[in-house]
């Protein structure tokens, strides 16, 4: 069986830059809980909050700095 192996399972996190995130969105009918995870998979993750789950709500967030 062939496995098609891409750089990110091949090499891990090790071609990723310090400065990379992590976004998780949890979605539900009526809003979205957004965590972000900071320096790879073994950095800090955080509650970023709730937003509505609408197409307006997300691009004010992605908007943010």
């Amino acid at each position: 069986m062939d496995v098609a192996v891409n750089q990110t399972t091949r090499y891990g996190d090790k071609h990723m830059k310090p400065l990379d995130k992590y976004v998780g969105l949890d979605v539900h009918k009526d809003t979205t809980v957004v965590a972000v995870a900071e320096g790879g998979w073994h950095g800090e993750v955080r509650l970023y909050g709730t937003i509505a789950s609408d197409l307006h709500a997300m691009k004010r967030l992605l908007a943010k700095p």
